[in-house]
């Protein structure tokens, strides 16, 4: 097995311009996603690695690539002490917004770029007992997967989408001519490519999916920020206004999501 060929599987996809300008543009997204979500209670991946015994109640735990702050808003609950990085100043200013609007006292806040940070410098070897990152471009290598495992005390997960599809995307991709290719998520290949480099580095990785196949009703309002981190993007780049589309698809102010994804959790001991 080819760690090169793996990594080249990890970054179809990417992001080929500055990255922090890239996310800074998402920043604003993500935040009312994460407020579309607030109500929804733990994230699935979450209460799973919870009833693994993965988690430590008093310990700590570090979320890369925090991006609004949707993962570490409840690692803070379920941790004594979170720490959130990003390499947008923006995510972090928006994550902290969002835990702050929770009364959540026990976080710190770190503008980082995980990719080239100097663990032992900054004092983070074997610093906490949880390392977490979900869908982050600075963890899609060995090196990446390496650091995080550098970081740890006792456990590490990651997430990826295998596939994530609704009725409304289906919509606004068709409306605006996206081609799904570019999109994130839809890839089985990360998922493999992640599991595999994890047990090249000689650990014993588990992987566990979590899917959802189920129907929502919400507002246009809702929809547009579930929707926006994930289209938004693509769907200015074609010239098109995203609110619009949504807005002619629904009926008296309101739609019927029908959801149909696959996220697999891989996840490791020391």
């Amino acid at each position: 097995m080819d760690a090169a060929y793996l990594e080249g599987l990890l970054k179809e996809g990417s992001p080929t311009v500055n990255p922090e300008a890239y996310w800074d543009t998402k920043a604003e997204d993500f935040y009312l996603s994460q407020r579309a979500f607030e109500s929804s209670g733990p994230p699935k991946p979450l209460t799973l690695l919870q009833d693994k015994g993965i988690f430590r109640k008093e310990g700590t735990a570090l979320d890369i690539g925090c991006g609004a702050g949707r993962y570490s808003l409840h690692l803070a609950q379920m941790f004594g002490h979170v720490t959130l990085t990003d390499i947008s100043e923006k995510m972090l200013n928006y994550a902290k917004m969002s835990l702050e609007e929770q009364s959540v006292r026990n976080a710190n806040y770190v503008k980082l770029d995980w990719e080239s940070a100097d663990l032992a410098g900054i004092g983070w070897e074997n610093k906490f007992d949880f390392v977490f990152a979900s869908m982050c471009p600075a963890i899609r290598s060995r090196k990446g997967l390496e650091k995080m495992s550098q970081a740890s005390r006792y456990a590490c997960a990651v997430t990826q989408f295998v596939q994530i599809e609704d009725s409304l995307s289906e919509v606004i991709i068709q409306s605006a001519g996206i081609e799904k290719s570019k999109l994130p998520g839809n890839n089985r290949d990360a998922a493999y490519a992640l599991f595999s480099l994890v047990w090249m580095m000689g650990y014993l990785p588990e992987i566990a999916y979590i899917q959802d196949k189920s129907q929502r009703e919400v507002t246009v309002e809702q929809a547009l920020q579930s929707h926006s981190p994930r289209l938004a993007g693509a769907v200015r780049a074609q010239g098109m206004d995203m609110a619009e589309i949504i807005a002619s698809a629904a009926t008296n102010g309101e739609l019927t999501i029908a959801n149909n994804s696959t996220l697999a959790v891989i996840y490791w001991k020391k």
